[in-house]
């Protein structure tokens, strides 16, 4: 167990073939939902959605004041 990684996902995770992973890094400006999203995407997914989020996030800083608006 490594304790000092940035996400961790448990040993008994994969012995019972369901769990959780921590997501360990410092808070930041970020919304976690996203980062988590994306973490868990690319390392329990190997990768899927990446591109949708790349997508929708380019989106909405392009139109970044007609989301803030409502």
């Amino acid at each position: 167990m490594n304790r000092a990684a940035s996400v961790r996902i448990p040993q008994t995770t994969e012995d019972d073939g369901r769990g959780y992973y921590e997501d360990r890094r410092p808070a930041s400006n970020m919304d976690p939902y996203i980062v988590s999203s994306l973490v868990f995407s690319a390392t329990c997914l190997d990768g899927v959605y990446v591109e949708d989020f790349e997508k929708q996030y380019k989106d909405f800083k392009d139109n970044r004041e007609k989301y803030m608006a409502h």
